[in-house]
């Protein structure tokens, strides 16, 4: 897989590369900060929470310590000789005894009301008089007997009651008082501040719409701050708080708002000490960061961009033209010429470029112009070849006729034979009309229908329209016909025939020159299509159909040439085949 993806980048532009590049060392740092970023949030919000959840805990441990002293001292003073005796022996005393055990009794509620910050008020209360004595006589006690009443005939389970909003730790003597049914002798009582520990709560929140509440384990009651809290969450984490014996962390949802809280539970006490903080008052801040952070990459993100642009145009630009000048000299076009303003290496490139594609344009110049005259010299070589040969024929045709005193038909040929001569002396062209090849070749027949008489019946068709115009090397067609008469028909005494004909179509003109002689075996016909279809040049060597083949394809490219084969008459079958524009 990692090796597909290696190869893909490999076959990407240059531009691309270096962008993806680009991205992949600048991705890290996002992805580093992105990280940061969330583990930092993360640290954040547990570091807060701990917060919480340290102060709760700080604070319930103050505040038990507190409660638990004035439950010690309290239960100290309830057994103590001087209260004993105000509670107990108070009818059996005379006054004297009575105002010093009075005096002692306040003396010692004043010290328990000082005793701790949380006491407003403290006091005994004899339940068989109902009368009490206090250390604060400017709260109103009067229903301080109802109160007591109410605490006897509840359970007594928790240290802190709560009768008509007020707090009160009780101390009954003696303990237990309810085993025979009666009251207890007296009551020591403790009145602890509700507004007191409603400000400390306040304070336990720290920041607006944060706070802290206790509220009893049966729900009836609550101190501190409003929040609404449901049943079914305050007993998840009352009972998760009592099973972990500490101050536990958690997240409740109210009226579509997630709330942040603490919770440490006093089963002692049977009270529940929960610390709320809304989680949009902590998450604001992080969010601020989290909108830096965002800011931070819509600033990048342009930046990118116009890094990408100036890559475009200092990269990308330049070798796309560099790419298109390559493309141009691919296409033999080495007119090149590109934009002067682009300086530095590019600049120096292209300058190079440009004076390299020159250079090979004059170069290839140089080398067509060579080989255009190297070619030209080679064709004129092996015209000279065909010239010759035929020459020797023809002369020994007059020598024959002139032994008969034929001079009838001497006169033809001589004529015939002239107007040949006259073709290939007279012009200075290397190349001729087809058309006019096609004369030359007609003239040719008739000169050696002088020589075979009625042996040899020949037929040529006529030139295909558009072919007769297409320039082509002087005597590509005669050599042929020479070929067919020399090596097809040279023994024929009679019937014999020659069929020539033309096709010219999608710019390929094709000439057939067919026989029914005997003067080629298979063996042959294989070995002279060999020969054919060899690159060999023999300069000097090479006459008849070998010339003609070499001529074609030095003129016209290897797609012209000559094939040989077996023909339907019988004998051999001549294909020249010529590509119009593929020299």
């Amino acid at each position: 897989m990692l090796k597909h993806i290696v190869d893909f980048i490999k076959k990407l532009p240059v531009y691309y590369r270096v962008v993806l590049m680009f991205l992949l060392v600048i991705m890290p740092i996002y992805i580093i900060l992105t990280i940061i970023n969330i583990v930092g949030s993360r640290i954040i919000y547990n570091e807060i929470g701990n917060a919480m959840t340290y102060k709760v805990d700080f604070f319930a441990s103050s505040l038990i310590k507190e409660i638990d002293k004035i439950i010690n001292l309290q239960h100290q003073y309830s057994l103590d000789r001087d209260f004993q005796y105000l509670g107990v022996l108070f009818q059996s005393m005379d006054n004297v005894q009575r105002g010093q055990a009075a005096i002692q009794v306040s003396e010692k509620l004043n010290f328990l009301n000082l005793s701790s910050y949380l006491i407003v008020n403290c006091g005994i209360y004899k339940c068989n008089d109902a009368w009490t004595m206090c250390s604060n006589y400017n709260i109103d006690n009067r229903n301080i007997g109802d109160i007591i009443d109410a605490y006897l005939e509840s359970d007594n389970s928790g240290s802190v009651f709560y009768c008509q909003d007020r707090l009160f730790i009780f101390s009954p003597y003696p303990r237990p008082f309810n085993l025979s049914g009666q009251k207890p002798a007296y009551v020591l009582y403790t009145e602890l501040s509700i507004p007191l520990l409603t400000q400390e709560l306040s304070e336990l929140g720290g920041r607006e719409r944060t706070g802290a509440m206790l509220i009893d384990d049966g729900g009836k009651w609550r101190i501190g701050n409003s929040f609404d809290i449901t049943e079914q969450d305050f007993l998840r984490l009352s009972t998760k708080a009592d099973e972990t014996g500490g101050t536990i962390f958690d997240k409740i949802t109210q009226d579509g708002m997630t709330y942040w809280v603490s919770v440490s539970s006093f089963p002692f006490l049977k009270l529940t000490l929960i610390s709320y903080m809304p989680e949009n008052d902590i998450i604001r801040p992080l969010k601020m960061f989290n909108l830096i952070f965002l800011v931070f990459i819509l600033i990048t993100i342009p930046i990118i961009l116009l890094f990408a642009l100036s890559l475009n145009s200092v990269i990308h630009r330049p070798m796309s033209e560099l790419v298109k000048a390559f493309k141009m000299v691919e296409e033999e076009n080495y007119d090149i010429h590109f934009d002067k303003e682009i300086h530095g290496e590019f600049g120096y490139l292209f300058n190079s470029f440009e004076k390299m594609a020159l250079q090979i344009k004059t170069t290839i110049q140089q080398v067509y112009l060579y080989r255009i005259s190297t070619q030209r010299a080679e064709l004129k070589q092996l015209q000279s070849q065909i010239n010759p040969h035929f020459l020797y024929n023809s002369f020994y045709h007059i020598y024959r006729m002139c032994r008969s005193k034929n001079y009838d038909r001497l006169e033809v040929f001589a004529q015939k034979l002239g107007g040949y001569y006259q073709y290939i002396t007279r012009s200075e062209v290397d190349e001729v009309p087809f058309k006019r090849e096609v004369e030359i070749a007609r003239n040719y027949i008739d000169i050696q229908s002088i020589r075979f008489k009625d042996r040899i019946e020949v037929y040529m068709g006529e030139v295909p329209e558009g072919a007769g115009d297409i320039m082509v090397p002087k005597l590509i067609l005669q050599p042929v016909i020479e070929n067919v008469y020399e090596h097809g028909m040279d023994n024929v005494l009679y019937g014999g025939l020659i069929n020539i004909s033309f096709t010219f179509d999608n710019h390929e003109l094709n000439v057939y020159v067919e026989d029914n002689g005997e003067g080629m075996n298979d063996t042959e016909l294989e070995a002279l299509q060999r020969k054919l279809e060899s690159d060999e040049i023999e300069v000097g060597r090479g006459t008849g159909i070998i010339n003609v083949q070499h001529r074609l394809k030095i003129r016209f490219g290897d797609r012209s040439g000559l094939k040989v084969s077996r023909s339907n008459l019988g004998g051999l079958k001549v294909h020249m085949r010529i590509v119009v524009g593929e020299e």
